[in-house]
């Protein structure tokens, strides 16, 4: 797998990981 493919599907991963936790914590406030 090219280098530039690998650090962009990081990339991906890591903010999917961000916007997962962000709709988590907006979900539980507007829960609560």
């Amino acid at each position: 797998m090219p280098l530039m493919i690998q650090i962009l599907y990081l990339e991906a991963h890591r903010m999917g990981q961000i916007m997962k936790d962000c709709i988590i914590s907006i979900t539980t406030h507007m829960c609560l």
